[in-house]
């Protein structure tokens, strides 16, 4: 283990200035703020190359530009006239300082630079500071790449799955009917309806909203709940088990399906709940059918909003959907529930693999700048 000293010895952070959005020029300069790059403007505050630490928001967040920034009051920077160790390697270094946690406000989480100041830096002359740096640079590099293709994959895994779900679902030859020849029923949440502090209570009846959506479930703990009497006051629009839930505004087409022990509860103002059970067509192959992209592209064409899509009963019964025989529904709602099955499964794989991915550089970061790791002998061990 290296020996250590203040990051106050090593360098100093400059406070980001002011920069309205407003007053911003379009050029060809990042502005940076705790977030990252957050816009363009044709000056610089900074040197190339820079670190930019964040101070506000993301605080401790570590940013790397190699070209002149604008860094702006949210955030603190580092460029040669800050220090004279080599950039990269304080750079690497400042990502093992866990910055991210040290904060000295209490209302607002912020960094402080007398207490980012306090934390201990290994000691090294500046050709291992190189040394470290360019070993960091190659093999950094290289999992970062392997890392954004198992994402790249990842999203692959989701278009196969909806060509697929669609070849199951959408037969070519399926004749298609308005959803409401189905004997399906829609009721939209009590839109416009004006709430009292008394209609809120801690422990009542949960109101569900999309944002409660989460992996085609309904979560078991909706942020709203409403007393008994508000429950009975808003009868028409209380859930029953296996109907949808659906986003009615915005991003809308997300669904949820309704569990037994969730029946009871109130459809939010910004949901629509579908009533399939005992209609021509099951709720478990509507479900599916409505998470395929060209039902999605129907329903966004039937909204009635030119800037913020908005469903309502019309909008949701005009849907087209395959009109198929029970039996037939049931062979492709097994067929749809495998091709979700072996579809999360692949994702689930890949997003572990990116997080053991990200987990490793980290180790690798710190074994190399705290003197773990012998950076001259270290084989790559990355393909």
């Amino acid at each position: 283990m290296r020996a250590t000293v203040p990051l106050r010895r090593i360098a100093t952070m400059t406070y980001g200035d002011a920069l309205a959005s407003d007053r911003r020029l379009d050029g060809e300069i990042p502005v940076m703020s705790s977030g990252g790059v957050s816009g363009s403007h044709v000056l610089a505050n900074t040197q190339a190359p820079v670190i930019v630490v964040g101070r506000k928001g993301s605080h401790g967040s570590i940013w790397w530009s190699s070209r002149p920034s604008f860094v702006i009051d949210t955030a603190f920077y580092i460029d040669g006239r800050n220090t004279s160790a080599e950039l990269r390697w304080l750079y690497y270094v400042l990502k093992t300082l866990n910055l991210d946690v040290l904060s000295n406000d209490v209302g607002v989480p912020g960094l402080g630079r007398e207490v980012a100041y306090q934390a201990q830096v290994p000691v090294e002359d500046l050709a291992e500071q190189r040394r470290i740096a360019d070993f960091l640079d190659d093999r950094v590099l290289r999992i970062d790449q392997i890392i954004t293709a198992r994402r790249q994959q990842s999203d692959r895994v989701h278009e196969l799955e909806q060509a697929e779900l669609t070849h199951v679902l959408w037969s070519p030859g399926d004749e298609l009917s308005a959803l409401r020849r189905h004997g399906v029923s829609v009721t939209t949440g009590p839109f416009g309806t004006v709430f009292s502090a008394a209609d809120y209570v801690d422990d009542g009846i949960p109101m569900v909203n999309p944002t409660h959506i989460k992996r085609g479930a309904i979560i078991s703990d909706p942020s709203h709940s409403v007393s008994r009497d508000t429950q009975r006051r808003l009868a028409r629009h209380i859930l029953r088990t296996n109907d949808l839930v659906m986003s009615r505004k915005g991003d809308i087409g997300h669904t949820a399906k309704v569990r037994q022990d969730q029946a009871g509860w109130i459809c939010g103002s910004d949901s629509i709940a579908i009533h399939a059970e005992g209609s021509s067509i099951k709720p478990e192959f509507l479900d599916l059918f409505l998470k395929l992209t060209r039902a999605r592209e129907q329903l966004i064409a039937h909204s009635n909003a030119a800037t913020m899509p908005s469903l309502n009963e019309g909008n949701l019964l005009s849907l087209r959907v395959p009109f198929v025989n029970p039996r037939e529904q049931e062979d492709r709602i097994a067929a749809g529930a495998r091709i979700q099955r072996a579809a999360s499964a692949g994702v689930e794989n890949l997003q572990r693999s990116a997080e053991l991915l990200s987990d490793y550089k980290q180790a690798l970061i710190t074994a190399a700048v705290t003197g773990e790791l012998d950076v001259t002998t270290a084989g790559s061990g990355i393909p």
